[in-house]
């Protein structure tokens, strides 16, 4: 995993676009698994998922809040991990899961450009 980025007013969009890409391509890789491993991809996605999760976690910190709003970075990398909507967790929903990376790197894209 890319390390989570310090919380900072200096972040740039370059910096969320570097953690987007990296979220994205991991989700690219582990969709190409799927029919060699299904297993294997769906323990990935959940590293995966977890790595996610705890990004949100670190900018919804009441002490991080002021620095997420201020800042337009912040505030679309926010957006960017918000906007996934996963379903339940069984091999069946695997890509569809996966594909949440790619809309929402496409929902980020739209929204700093």
């Amino acid at each position: 995993m890319t390390e989570l980025i310090e919380i900072s007013s200096e972040l740039t969009i370059e910096d969320v676009r570097a953690n987007v890409d990296y979220f994205y391509n991991r989700s690219m890789e582990i969709s190409k698994l799927v029919n060699k491993n299904r297993q294997m991809a769906k323990a990935e996605y959940i590293d995966l998922r977890k790595q996610r999760d705890e990004a949100l976690k670190v900018l919804e910190y009441s002490s991080n809040q002021q620095v997420v709003k201020e800042n337009h970075a912040w505030a679309s990398y926010l957006i960017y991990l918000v906007n996934m909507t996963f379903i339940s967790n069984t091999y069946d929903n695997l890509d569809t899961n996966l594909d949440e990376f790619s809309q929402a790197r496409s929902r980020f894209e739209r929204f700093v450009d």
